[in-house]
């Protein structure tokens, strides 16, 4: 016989012995049940539970079962992990879940739609309030405008009073004068 095939020999028999039971031992199984693949599942303790070793009966062996998930005929899945109970799901876990993700997925949906409406009318008002403030500028910009041609005319009405003033009539204590000896001054001094 060749190596390889001594080899897997032999990981058979190592794997066959680690999911067998103990020969002559007698087992009270108090719950049962059936996977969705028509095998018979067993436990010892009154209830299928965390913890609790389970055990398989393909047609007529039994042996510890094998690791991973199995859905009994119930629905309820039951993870097994070193012929040890390690996780139940109920079924209606499953479905409460399953309800609770669907109304997510409805809440997201409509959550991404308002989005997408908001974003458009965020847009919408970002071009109103672009059109505002250009609006806006051009209207400062031709303020800014009409401020200097009256600054102009204003300093040109200054230069025309000051030349028609004739200062050299003034009292030599114009500028300490106060706006009431000033208009007084004007009364007595029509002509100036």
């Amino acid at each position: 016989m060749s190596n390889s095939t001594k080899d897997f020999l032999e990981k058979l028999r190592n794997l066959v012995q680690k999911h067998s039971v103990e020969p002559g031992k007698t087992y009270k199984f108090m719950k049962e049940s059936v996977t969705d693949k028509g095998v018979k599942i067993f436990t010892e303790a009154d209830e299928f539970a965390e913890g609790v070793e389970v055990f398989v009966d393909i047609e007529g062996v039994i042996s510890a079962a094998p690791e991973g998930p199995h859905t009994l005929e119930d629905g309820t899945i039951i993870e097994v992990v070193s012929g040890l109970i390690d996780s139940i799901t109920k079924q209606e876990e499953e479905e409460e879940v399953a309800a609770a993700t669907a109304a997510l997925d409805a809440a997201l949906s409509k959550m991404k739609l308002s989005n997408t409406k908001l974003s458009a009318e965020n847009a919408k008002l970002s071009a109103d309030h672009a059109v505002i403030i250009a609006a806006k500028t051009a209207e400062i910009t031709k303020l800014k405008s009409e401020n200097v041609i009256l600054s102009a005319q204003v300093k040109s009405v200054q230069d025309t009073a000051d030349k028609k003033a004739d200062v050299s009539t003034r009292p030599a204590t114009w500028h300490k004068m106060s706006v009431s000896q000033r208009s007084a001054w004007f009364m007595e001094n029509p002509s100036n």
